[in-house]
Order: C-alpha cells, then sequence, then structure tokens
C-alpha cells in the first residue's frame, strides 16, 4: 500500500537507492539533478528525523509545504526557481502539476537605451556600403560594355554583401568576447561580471546590422538599371525577322582593331570545332570555314532536334561602317532544309550562345587572348 503512494514527481515518497548514486554511497550530499531511483517500503527503516539527522549523519533531500493559499505556493516556488539553481520545484494546483522555470521570468529591458545606437550603427554600414557602391559607378559602366544584365550586376554586388555580413557579424561578435574578457582580467569590469553572449538583444543587433548591409545592395540595382538598359529593356532580344530562308542579325559587340577581330574569328572556330558532336548546345557544327581575310567565319550546322532535320549554313561576319573606328559583328544564316518554324524558334537560342561567347572574349587573360592573336600573326 506504501508503495503505491506517489509524491508530486510521481516517484515513491521513499527515499532514492544510494547504491546506484557514487556520491550518496561514499556519504556525500549530491548536488544538481540525479537520475532517483526511490527504494522500496521493503528496504526502508522509519526513525525520528532527529535521530537520522544527528546521530546517524543523514542530510535533508526533500522538504514539502502544505498550504491552502494558492497566491502563496506560487509566490513561494517562483521565489525557489529564482534563488535555487539546479534544484526542481514542484507544485500541485488544482491536481495538476507545475515545475517553475525561471528561463520563463527573465524579461528583455533596456530596448529604449539601445534601440537608438542599434539604429544608429546600422544607418552607418548602410551609408557605407552605398558609399562604396557610388564610388563604383564606372565599374558598373564596364559590366554594362561587356553586356552583363542589370540582375547580374545586383547578384555580384548582393555576394559581396554577404562577404561583407557574415564576415564583419562573426568578426565583431568573437572580438566582442574577447573585449569583455580583456576588460574582466585588466579590471576595467567586475571579476565576478559575465557576459551573455547568446542574448536576445545580440541577436537583434547581428540581425540588424547583417540586414543594413544586404539592403544596401538595392542601390547598385537602381543604379545598373539606369546605367545599362535606361529603356524598358531588360534582355538582349533580336531585333530582326527571317527574310524567307535568310536571317542576319547584328550583335551588341564591337572591338577597336583589325588584329583583334582576327584573333576572335579564331577563337569562334576553336568553340565551333568543340561541337561537332551532339552536346548541350542546340546545334551540331559540320564544317568550319575560317576566313581571316575576309573577317569572317563560316559554318555549316545541323539544328536540334534532329528529326526535324534543319540545317543552315551560318555566318559570323565583321563589318565597320563608314565614320566608325570600331568593327561590329553581324550574323548571316541561310536555311538549307528543314521544318521554318522549327529553324526561327531554334535560330533564337543559337545565335544568343554566339553572343554570350563573343561577350566571353573580354573576359579571357591577356595571355589566352595573345595565344589567338599569335595565331593570326604565324598565318599571316
Amino acid at each position: 500500500m506504501f508503495n503505491s503512494i506517489r509524491d508530486l514527481d510521481n516517484y515513491a515518497i521513499t527515499p532514492v537507492d544510494p547504491n546506484l548514486i557514487p556520491s550518496l554511497a561514499a556519504g556525500r550530499p549530491v548536488e544538481g539533478q540525479v537520475q532517483a531511483i526511490p527504494l522500496s517500503w521493503e528496504e526502508i527503516i522509519v526513525v525520528p528525523w532527529k535521530t537520522a539527522y544527528h546521530d546517524l549523519g543523514g542530510f535533508i533531500a526533500s522538504v514539502s509545504l502544505r498550504t491552502d493559499d494558492r497566491s502563496t505556493i506560487k509566490n513561494i516556488s517562483n521565489s525557489l526557481a529564482l534563488i535555487l539553481k539546479g534544484v526542481r520545484i514542484y507544485t500541485s494546483l488544482e491536481e495538476k502539476v507545475y515545475v517553475p522555470s525561471p528561463v520563463g521570468w527573465f524579461e528583455a529591458q533596456g530596448w529604449a537605451f539601445t534601440i537608438v545606437p542599434i539604429i544608429l550603427g546600422c544607418l552607418t554600414m548602410f551609408n557605407t556600403i552605398i558609399t562604396g557602391v557610388k564610388e563604383r559607378v564606372g565599374e558598373i559602366k564596364i559590366y554594362s560594355s561587356i553586356g552583363l544584365s542589370p540582375k547580374g550586376v545586383t547578384l555580384i554586388f548582393f555576394a559581396e554583401s554577404i562577404i561583407y555580413a557574415v564576415t564583419a557579424g562573426v568578426l565583431g561578435y568573437l572580438l566582442g568576447i574577447a573585449a569583455n574578457l580583456i576588460l574582466v582580467e585588466t579590471g576595467y569590469l567586475p571579476a565576478g561580471f559575465v557576459s551573455n553572449t547568446s542574448s536576445l538583444a545580440t541577436v537583434v543587433v547581428l540581425i540588424a546590422s547583417i540586414s543594413s548591409i544586404i539592403l544596401a545592395t538595392i542601390y547598385p540595382a537602381i543604379i545598373a538599371s539606369r546605367l545599362i538598359t535606361p529603356s524598358l529593356e531588360r534582355k538582349w532580344k533580336i531585333t530582326t525577322k527571317p527574310k524567307g530562308d535568310e536571317w542576319s542579325i547584328p550583335l551588341p559587340v564591337s572591338v577597336e582593331s583589325d588584329t583583334e577581330v582576327y584573333g576572335i574569328i579564331n577563337y569562334l572556330a576553336e568553340y565551333f570545332s568543340a561541337h561537332t558532336v551532339e552536346s548541350e548546345q542546340p546545334f551540331i557544327v559540320m564544317d568550319i570555314k575560317p576566313s581571316p581575310e575576309e573577317k569572317t567565319l563560316r559554318t555549316t550546322m545541323r539544328l536540334l532536334p534532329l528529326e526535324s532535320n534543319v540545317i543552315q549554313d551560318l555566318a559570323v561576319r565583321s563589318y565597320r561602317p563608314e565614320n566608325e573606328t570600331k568593327w561590329f559583328f553581324s550574323v548571316d544564316i541561310k536555311k538549307l532544309s528543314g521544318v521554318p518554324t522549327v529553324w526561327a524558334s531554334t535560330n533564337r537560342v543559337v545565335v544568343d550562345v554566339i553572343r554570350k561567347q563573343l561577350l566571353l572574349w573580354r573576359s579571357l587573360r591577356e595571355e589566352e587572348r595573345l595565344r589567338y592573336l599569335q595565331s593570326v600573326e604565324q598565318r599571316r
């Protein structure tokens, strides 16, 4: 019958088995929470508490308090939970058992004193990023000259902001902890001072600072959209239409010298020679005829899908208009066979691939471009 009596923790009201806890077996009290497995009443001798406490060296293992005042129970349990560390307190109210925890009673206070410094710090970082972007307007113009879209410029600055924000956040967090330790060691802070590095205020400051840096990338996106594409166009489009079986498409690429034109012809010839078999590109090159004298590269290619039987002659031609010092490029296409609708739709992708490949010419290292130019000199 006694073994069926349960305490508020749902264990028997008997003491724990000392043989299962080394410190109790050694005659020392236990600090903190332990896995308490109570003894059975068959293993217990009940003696007066003075005999156990004074004569036998016992100690108080648990304290029970009963009162009919509910507010008193709440106040006492809440106060003890804040004061006593490592001691679990059980409270019974209306046949329900509660375990008060001090964690839920801590409140974030002092925001009125910190919100202004946080805002000023975020605005300072925001202004620093914006100033850096403003100084790089020339760099955005360079991106425009090689054909980068506003979205691409935004992604570049967004990636930089992510690197700045994460690096600065981690370094600032670690330096803040180190500064607190140094101040404690040097005596500027009390010896018992402990900084709460996982507090809500720390998280809020980190999130606010990182967000202010990332939000600054909106500004270069606006600048890029105005510098790169002042009109409503945000993507390059083909401005011409097929005329029968022929189609001439100008490309938004230009170079300064005819020597560089020769290098680009060799560069494209090498690119087309790598696509003489089926690949991820929508064409298979059947024949390549570079003509440096005419500053033209002629190819014969089959378009995918192969069952459409679309075969065409494609020429990448360079030309220099009157009163111009730059050389421009165009793609001239002539359909030899196949379905006209497939021919027209697939060539939009083919020409865009050639355009992007020409834009990559500027991204090549100097020694790589020199290799294509040297091959021109050797032919001469």
